[in-house]
């Protein structure tokens, strides 16, 4: 059988979590406050997150194993849970017990852009999605802020500020997998 998605080639089977839900992803969105690409919708709905053929990580949605820690660790003394943030919580529990010990082999996308947020204080716009990073000092993020459908990926990091690396979703991931990155 054909692949029926353009990005097929890039994750194999073993190294993806799975397709997330429709409203998995509508939720993902509406905690973050922004809108997902096509091309990156199209991605969380077929493989959820995972690896790039040569490595290379796309954070993504999965289940978290334990909400309890993913609850403690959003909220602080300081900070109170958003509704969004506890609607999302509450609505990403696993059925059923996670049964691998340790923690997820992949980047939860809301999880990881709510403590940048965090961290960052307002200094980096919400519209900006990181969904990747380089392994040191760069991250990669889609651009939600723009007027046209599809989001163009940026490089964020020392001596690059937002500078785009991509048109869009998919052209990163292939320039990720050929290593043409242009940063």
């Amino acid at each position: 059988m054909p692949s029926t998605h353009p990005l097929e080639a890039f994750f194999p089977p073993e190294n993806v979590a799975g397709g997330a839900s429709k409203p998995t992803i509508s939720q993902a969105e509406a905690t973050l406050g922004v809108r997902f690409p096509p091309s990156y919708r199209s991605f969380l709905a077929r493989f959820g997150a995972g690896f790039i053929r040569n490595g290379f990580e796309v954070a993504g949605l999965f289940h978290h194993p334990d909400k309890a820690a993913w609850l403690s660790s959003m909220a602080s003394k300081t900070r109170q849970l958003t509704e969004a943030e506890w609607k999302y919580s509450v609505s990403a529990a696993p059925t059923t017990p996670f049964s691998r010990p340790g923690p997820p082999l992949w980047t939860h996308v809301v999880t990881r852009n709510l403590q940048k947020r965090r961290i960052n204080r307002g200094h980096i716009e919400s519209r900006y999605v990181e969904i990747s990073h380089d392994g040191s000092e760069a991250a990669f993020l889609l651009d939600t802020g723009v007027p046209e459908p599809e989001s163009p990926v940026v490089v964020l990091g020392p001596g690059w500020d937002f500078v785009l690396v991509a048109p869009d979703f998919n052209a990163f991931v292939i320039r990720c997998s050929n290593r043409t990155l242009p940063y």
